[in-house]
């Protein structure tokens, strides 16, 4: 019995015809199979008495778990045949058939630190349901790479929608992928290549100096810093804390705020305060 192509954990059904040719009633049994078949393949009846010249219906049920071609031979043994009766099953155990809607994801060029994400789709193109996971693969440090949702189950013949997320603190050329982990069928079925180059966006102070002038002691000063951002791409900036014990002890700055996203061809203002510890410039 050929059966061809039929899917990973999908159950099947077949029947076979056993036929007493003999001018005599006979009882017939199947013989032992392995228990690595057994829990595959499940005959029924496995036993019995079949009548001179009667037909009996043998109900094959396969659950195939594992892909690959296979080939078993089952027996049956009549009563008063010198040989048991074999049955040869063959066929190909196959996985689901899936897809992404492009070939490969390219970010082209993305600012250091901004998380950039690109939508499409998974399709589930075969008969069978398939339960997926989804992982980066990549050697870069100070690198994330996702797809959101990361895990699913995709019904036949449906599609679902993802999203390949991206974000990056190095500068570098990044080649990477998004692979496809199917329950049952095997690890990294499907790789999604993932590329994109990381810049770092040009930030210019408009104004290089701010000048307070005179100010009195332990009061306040306010003052305005807009930042420019001369790149096609949006930029993220922050105001570093100051540390120098011996600068704190002439006078304090705070900036307002410390952390900003400046659109593509844009500024962003930063309120400066400076409170003046002792006299003296």
């Amino acid at each position: 019995l050929d059966i061809g192509d039929i899917y990973v954990l999908s159950r099947h059904r077949y029947e076979v015809v056993l036929e007493n040719h003999g001018e005599v009633d006979a009882d017939y049994r199947m013989l032992h199979v392995a228990p690595e078949v057994a829990k595959c393949f499940t005959f029924s009846p496995v036993e019995g008495h079949i009548a001179s010249g009667e037909q009996l219906a043998v109900v094959l049920e396969l659950l195939p778990d594992t892909p690959g071609p296979f080939s078993e031979v089952f027996e049956w043994v009549l009563e008063g045949q010198p040989a048991p009766l074999p049955l040869t099953i063959k066929g190909r155990i196959i996985g689901p058939s899936f897809h992404f809607s492009v070939g490969a994801v390219e970010f082209g060029a993305v600012a250091l630190g901004s998380a950039i994400e690109q939508e499409l789709e998974l399709h589930n193109t075969s008969d069978i349901p398939m339960r997926y996971t989804l992982r980066s693969l990549h050697a870069a440090k100070l690198t994330e790479l996702a797809a959101t949702p990361a895990s699913g189950t995709l019904l036949p013949h449906r599609m679902t929608r993802l999203a390949i997320c991206f974000c990056s603190r190095t500068p570098q050329h990044f080649e990477g992928s998004v692979v496809v982990d199917v329950e049952g069928i095997g690890e990294g079925v499907l790789a999604l290549p993932v590329t994109a180059t990381n810049v770092l966006p040009a930030l210019v102070a408009v104004e290089p100096e701010l000048a307070y002038g005179d100010v009195f002691r332990h009061n306040p000063t306010e003052r305005t810093l807009v930042i420019r951002n001369d790149s096609p791409l949006p930029a993220e900036f922050e105001v570093l804390e100051q540390r120098d014990a011996d600068q704190r002890s002439i006078a304090l700055l705070e900036a307002t705020p410390r952390r900003a996203i400046i659109r593509p061809h844009g500024t962003a203002s930063v309120a400066v305060t400076v409170t003046a510890a002792r006299l003296g410039p």
